[in-house]
Formats: C-alpha cells, sequence, structure tokens
C-alpha cells in the first residue's frame, strides 16, 4: 500500500513536470541519511520544482522517512524527528532568491508538511497464548523556514523548525515466567518474551534553531542546533506533565564540492541531552556522536 502510494505521488509529479517541461523540474533531493548508536533513518523528497534550479518556484511533492531501527524513548524519538516504522507524507513550500550569483546572492524557503505512518500492532494480553491487532495512526505536522546567503568569501544560514508529533510506539516485552516447582525442585524459567499491553502514543512538540556558516572556498563547515522537546501524557493530545529536554547539537561537515551551495556533505555532530522537566527513560543514551550524508538542495538545512 506505501509502495502503491509512493508510485502514485511520482506519477503525479512526473505528469506536472511533462506540463510544465520548460520551467519545471522533478527533484528527487534532499536525500538524507543519519546515523548514530540507537538510530539509523533515510529521508527522502521526491518532489516538483515549479522554476527548475532557479530557487524561485513553488514545491509540491512529498516525504518518504525509512527507519531501520527503534529508539526508545518518546523524547529522544522526536528530537531526532524518529518514526519506528516507514512514514509518507505531503510536502509544500515556496522559494525565493535574489542578488549576484558570483558576488552577493541569498535564498530563503518556507516549507510545510505532515508524515503520515499507518503501522499495526500485535500484542498478548494477560501473557495469553491468543494475541490481538491493532491499526493505529501517526501522524506529525511540521513547519520551515530557511534562509541561505553566501558570496565569494563566505556563506551562512539560518533555519527555524517546530513539530509536533503523535508517534504510536509499541510496548516493550516482557519475560513471561513459567513457574517452578517445590515437590521436585524445579526452578521458576522464563519460558519466552512477549509484548503483552497495547501500543501507547506519547504527544511531543519540538522547535530547531539551527546555524550554518563556511568560509571561502573551504571544504570545512560547522553548524550549531539547538533543539527543545517537550512531551505530555500518554494517549492524550495536550503538552503537559511530560519530560522536557534540551538539545545542543554541534556539527562539523566535509563537503567534496567548492560549489556554493554544496551539492553534497559529510557530517559528524556531538549531542548531550539535558532534562528540563522527567528523566531520561530507561535504556536512553542522553549523549554521543551522530553521522549524516546529506546529499541535494538545499544541502545547507539542517
Amino acid at each position: 500500500m506505501r509502495t502503491l502510494i509512493l508510485l502514485v505521488v511520482c506519477g503525479v509529479l512526473g505528469t506536472a513536470r511533462m506540463a510544465h517541461a520548460d520551467e519545471g523540474k522533478l527533484r528527487f533531493d534532499p536525500v538524507s541519511l543519519l546515523v548514530g548508536k540507537d538510530v539509523t533513518k533515510v529521508e527522502l523528497e521526491p518532489k516538483y520544482d515549479s522554476d527548475g534550479d532557479n530557487f524561485n518556484g513553488w514545491l509540491l511533492g512529498g516525504k518518504v522517512k525509512i527507519p531501520a531501527t527503534k529508539v526508545e524513548g518518546s523524547a529522544q524519538a522526536a528530537l531526532l524527528e524518529f518514526n519506528d516504522a516507514w512514514a509518507l507524507g505531503p510536502v509544500i513550500g515556496k522559494q525565493f532568491s535574489g542578488g549576484d550569483p558570483e558576488e552577493n546572492s541569498w535564498k530563503f524557503l518556507l516549507q510545510g508538511e505532515c508524515e503520515l505512518g499507518l503501522r499495526t500492532f500485535k500484542y498478548f494480553p494477560g501473557a495469553g497464548e491468543e494475541d490481538e491487532k491493532s491499526t493505529r495512526l501517526s501522524f506529525a505536522p511540521a513547519a520551515t523556514a530557511l534562509f541561505w546567503k553566501g558570496s565569494q568569501t563566505r556563506e551562512f544560514a539560518f533555519q527555524a523548525r517546530i513539530r509536533y508529533a503523535r508517534e504510536w510506539k509499541e510496548a516493550k516485552a516482557v519475560g513471561i515466567v513459567t513457574p517452578g516447582s517445590e515437590a521436585d525442585g524445579t526452578p521458576a524459567l522464563v519460558k519466552e518474551e512477549k509484548i503483552v499491553d497495547q501500543p501507547s502514543v506519547t504527544p511531543a512538540l519540538t522547535g530547531l534553531m539551527y546555524g550554518y556558516t563556511r568560509s571561502g572556498s573551504s571544504n570545512v563547515a560547522f553548524g550549531l542546533a539547538l533543539k527543545y522537546t517537550t512531551t505530555g501524557t500518554k494517549e492524550l493530545h495536550a503538552l503537559s506533565k511530560g519530560p522536557e529536554v534540551f538539545r545542543p547539537e554541534f556539527w562539523v561537515y566535509y563537503l567534496p564540492s567548492d560549489v556554493k551551495p554544496a551539492n553534497l556533505r559529510l557530517g559528524v555532530g556531538a549531542y548531550a541531552d539535558l532534562y528540563t522537566r522527567g528523566e531520561a527513560e530507561e535504556d536512553v543514551e542522553t549523549y554521543g556522536l551522530l553521522l549524516q550524508v546529506k546529499w541535494g538542495t538545499p544541502v545547507f538545512a539542517y
């Protein structure tokens, strides 16, 4: 079903491209790979750009998120904009640009999107042998504003983003104990692990402020991201009583090309999670490193 939806989206975009062959362009970027100790995800944004490569048109398309791992903790998942399962959704944006590309130019992007993910969960109520299934819809609308300015001597970018997420998560598996026998001295044993609880959802609101800078024709660039996430109570929509986390991220990038803006970026970032309310959930890392490969336009985005 998800593959069919993606093919339909690409088909619509392809039709739009043929209708505006003299102006528009079908693009499949940016493409991003993010890898950390407990997270691996791929993001794709196939979309139609009404103004080709001039950065002055409308963007219409979709986003695809492909997770390869699970992230424990609702706050950490929100900070990483991570989904435990595939997510698809529409993207719409407007681009603006001006100035002399050889001397001093600027670009500005406003973009809105909404990720949607439909997932069926299986669990065993009361640790019994009969399983039950529950299908839930996760969603996460987001809005982004991005500004870039560059010249022969320096380029910099600033980005602001806000995202609200209701992501359904699978309950943790627990060990099912087989009772022992005092008569023959048989000890109690953990026979297997089962998921006995229904899936749950915790609302989360995440704000991002991000800065990026690169000097001259250097192949090295630097970025600083400041994130703040507030979460709510399970099963409710309101944002209250859950953990609140502030996360700074310090990034160093290698840009193989000296073209401005670059179209390929390799990055390594260090982060630390500082809890302003509540505490980290069990098995959650609160510091570490992230690796990123990002290709496409605008590569200077977070």
